[in-house]
């Protein structure tokens, strides 16, 4: 067992996770407040509401009553398929794709990667803005879990397709990073 995996065995990544979400939701509901129309503030506060519902819903999933405990608390797995579709792809005569390298061989498991991930997206996108930030993002998640590079191109292209849309359509200040307002 790695270091790595041990570290991963110790914490709840999922109700440290969590927990982090619900920070990220206090702290977008409480910014609402700064914008200038108050309806400019209803979607970011629709949004941090569903966040910080959400997450108070998985830290306190023990708690809950049976049934919405299952509701809750229903293990998802967004990495490995479900049942359903393996059942679904056996009936297939195609080959199976090969398997994708397991944490031992990369010496850190999927889930960890991820959250690594994520925090720096958000640190990235607070440098040089969600604009740029995401495309480099969606690269070194299909990386990580090691799509091809076709499927890698078709879905950075249609991140940025997206993001210039809302960029462009929305007039969203998406481009805005502390290093790149400090350059420009």
């Amino acid at each position: 067992m790695t270091r790595t995996t041990a570290l991963a065995r110790a914490v709840d990544t999922e109700r440290a996770l969590s927990l982090f979400f619900l920070l990220v939701g206090l702290v977008m509901f409480g910014l609402t407040f700064t914008f200038e129309f108050s309806s400019a503030a209803l979607f970011p506060r629709l949004t941090a509401g569903v966040i910080i519902v959400g997450s108070v819903l998985l830290v306190v999933q023990d708690a809950l009553p049976e049934g919405l405990r299952r509701i809750v608390a229903e293990p998802v797995s967004i990495a490995q398929p479900d049942s359903e579709y393996e059942s679904a792809a056996n009936e297939q005569t195609a080959p199976e794709p090969a398997e994708t390298a397991s944490a031992t061989t990369r010496g850190v498991p999927d889930s960890i990667a991820t959250y690594g991930l994520l925090l720096g997206y958000i640190a990235v996108s607070l440098l040089i803005g969600i604009l740029w930030a995401t495309p480099l993002f969606v690269l070194a998640y299909s990386w990580w879990f090691e799509q091809s590079r076709r499927v890698s191109a078709v879905v950075f292209v249609t991140t940025l397709v997206i993001v210039f849309a809302f960029y462009l359509l929305f007039n969203a200040p998406l481009e805005d990073g502390f290093l790149l307002e400090w350059i420009w």
